[in-house]
């Protein structure tokens, strides 16, 4: 199973309702704004994902929580989003200009709704690859109803201010479907959270009949990683050897269009604190060899008599990424 990342932001907040909350935090108002990001599944037609509220837990006090439903009671009111409608960096609001205590927080929980055998809960659409036909499966999230989506990652609200902040849910790497739980589909999140003043874009062309001339291969079965720092050593999505990329996604060319290049786009890349950040962005022509995001395909550091050795070729570059910037990356590279 493969997926592909997409950027989202969730919830009105003409749908919310607040309580709770500690007037210790700080002693004016300032206004957050909350975005997802998200990456969804090749192979599925959709990734619906149902969300009953979000909660924001200020340092030093109570928690703020923004309940959209109740799902026992009316599971119409709360939020379905179907994560594969939101692509390319769009977004959808999860709290809009909603005015909180100026002060530090501490953690941001995504409330969610699953149930392994309830039809009203998350789900996923696959196509059977056989019979080329819809099936839909449960979405589980284990402890999900319990503790929901947690991203313990601080921030700071100034008064006066309006704080955006974007939370990235990977779902290339968050998608699991392990043996012995069928037909259940379990959604394990890899989130991250950016202040959207502080993220890039970056953007190229790849010419995959260059790059399989690069990378002396018969055919090439596109795809584009990024990982974090410059220089970093190239390695497949797979949870447990090597460096996994921060992002990775494949790289497909129009078929109508008569053309061997293929575009990317990865949207809100984050600088960091100090203003910049490095990350080195590689292209693959053996994306295919990339099948599962928890099991080892490729192994950097295998010897010639061992698993996964070069069974993936890589053309990398570095490049560094500054606040609101949109920095290209192509191959062929394009000289200004």
């Amino acid at each position: 199973m493969e997926i592909r990342n997409l950027s989202i932001a969730l919830v009105s907040a003409a749908l919310l309702s607040a309580c709770g909350g500690d007037s210790s935090v700080g002693s004016g108002t300032g206004k957050l704004n909350l975005e997802l990001t998200d990456s969804p599944v090749d192979s599925a037609e959709n990734v619906v994902v149902i969300f009953t509220g979000v909660e924001i837990k200020p340092a030093g006090g109570n928690v703020i929580t923004f309940d959209y439903c109740d799902p026992v009671v009316n599971v119409s009111e709360c939020k379905d989003i179907d994560l594969l409608t939101l692509q390319g960096g769009a977004t959808t609001d999860l709290l809009n200009n909603e005015e909180l205590p100026a002060g530090e927080y501490e953690w941001v929980r995504l409330k969610v709704y699953t149930d392994p055998t309830a039809l009203d809960a998350s789900y996923i659409v696959i196509k059977n690859e056989e019979s080329q036909s819809p099936e839909t499966h449960n979405l589980f999230i284990p402890s999900g109803d319990q503790t929901g989506l947690k991203l313990v990652s601080g921030f700071t609200i100034a008064q006066g201010s309006i704080k955006r902040l974007v939370i990235d849910f990977v779902l290339r790497k968050s998608i699991l479907a392990p043996r012995g739980q069928a037909p259940n589909y379990l959604l394990k999140p890899t989130l991250l959270m950016f202040d959207q003043q502080d993220t890039a874009t970056i953007v190229g062309d790849v010419d995959l009949a260059a790059l399989g001339t690069e990378q002396a291969v018969d055919s090439c079965v596109g795809g584009f990683y990024l990982f974090d720092g410059a220089g970093a050593t190239p390695d497949d999505q797979d949870g447990t050897v090597g460096t996994d990329p921060v992002v990775y996604d494949s790289l497909e060319v129009d078929p109508n269009s008569g053309s061997t290049v293929a575009s990317y786009t990865i949207p809100f890349v984050d600088t960091g604190d100090e203003g910049s950040s490095s990350y080195t962005v590689a292209f693959t022509c053996n994306f295919d060899v990339d099948a599962l995001p928890y099991e080892s395909e490729y192994d950097p550091a295998a010897g010639s008599d061992e698993p996964g050795f070069e069974t993936m070729n890589w053309t990398t570059t570095d490049v560094t990424v500054v606040p609101g910037a949109t920095e290209t990356v192509s191959f062929p590279s394009v000289t200004p």
